[in-house]
């Protein structure tokens, strides 16, 4: 990142030319979320008024669309995500109610080690089971 930074630095037109593709992309950014907003306002003014839905109906419908989207990001998402930090951040596995449970707690994520092995492909879990062995035999040492 400062490779990049100094870069910039000493090519200042370069710089001044990065700096307006970051804020032309920001506010494309924005002015899609902007869109998105007034149409979900509209659809939702719509079904209140022409439909007889209540307003907490509607609250309720947007609720529980946003928390579908949330749990497929993390059931089919996060476990890839997982294995990366967990091969590059301090990790801990603990026993708790019979189950194997891996931790990493500068990022506050906990699997089951059982589901987290439902979720991955095959040459994942192995890469999962060589890392578990390694930590395993890590804290036997010490």
């Amino acid at each position: 990142m400062e490779q990049i930074v100094s870069f910039f630095i000493e090519n200042k037109f370069l710089g001044v030319v990065a700096a307006v593709i970051l804020i032309a992309v920001a506010i494309a950014i924005v002015k899609s979320l902007v869109k998105i907003a007034v149409v979900v306002t509209v659809i939702a003014i719509v079904m209140v008024i022409f439909f007889d839905f209540e307003p907490q109906e509607v609250i309720d419908k947007g609720s529980d669309l946003a928390n579908s989207g949330k749990g497929l990001f993390e059931e089919n998402l996060k476990p890839v995500f997982f294995l990366n930090n967990l091969t590059q951040e301090e990790f801990f596995i603990k026993e708790e109610n019979g189950d194997t449970i891996i931790e990493i707690e500068s990022l506050g994520v906990r699997y089951n080690l059982n589901e987290l092995m439902n979720q991955l492909s095959s040459s994942e879990q192995e890469e999962l089971e060589s890392i578990v062995k390694n930590e395993i035999e890590n804290n036997k040492e010490r």
